[in-house]
C-alpha cells in the first residue's frame, strides 16, 4: 500500500487521496439522481348524445304533421259529403 492522506471534498463530492509529491483526485464521485418525467393524462372524448335527441324530435314533428294532414283530409271529405 502507498502511504497517503485521504480527505473528502464536500463541494465537489470527491474523495482526494494525497500521496507525497502527487495528488490523485476523483477516486469516487456520487451519481446524480435522474428526475422522472411526468406522464401526460389523456383527455376522454365526450359522446355526442344531443344530435340523437334532435333526430328523435324531428321524427315526432313529422309524425304530428302527417296526423294533422290526415285529419284535415278527413274533415274535407266529411264537408264534401
Amino acid at each position: 500500500m502507498i502511504n497517503g492522506i485521504v480527505t473528502f471534498d464536500i463541494l465537489s463530492n470527491n474523495i482526494i487521496f494525497y500521496v507525497i509529491g502527487t495528488t490523485v483526485v476523483r477516486v469516487r464521485r456520487k451519481k446524480k439522481k435522474k428526475t422522472k418525467k411526468k406522464k401526460k393524462k389523456k383527455k376522454k372524448k365526450k359522446k355526442k348524445k344531443k344530435k340523437k335527441k334532435k333526430k328523435k324530435k324531428k321524427k315526432k314533428k313529422k309524425k304530428k304533421k302527417k296526423k294533422e294532414e290526415e285529419d284535415m283530409e278527413e274533415e274535407r271529405q266529411e264537408e264534401e259529403n
